[in-house]
């Protein structure tokens, strides 16, 4: 982003989308939900 003329950041509130790893013994899961998703299921929740 520096070479747009724009600095980088990172911000907690408000993401583009969330990544969720859970894991159970030797397994693992992976969701992402976009902020559409948040929107469209209210029971996800970023928090």
């Amino acid at each position: 982003m520096k070479t747009a003329g724009k600095p980088g950041r990172i911000a907690f509130d408000g993401p583009d989308a969330v990544v969720v790893v859970e894991t159970v013994g030797s397994w693992a899961g992976l969701s992402l939900w976009k902020q559409e998703d948040l929107h469209t299921y209210p029971f996800l929740r970023e928090d």
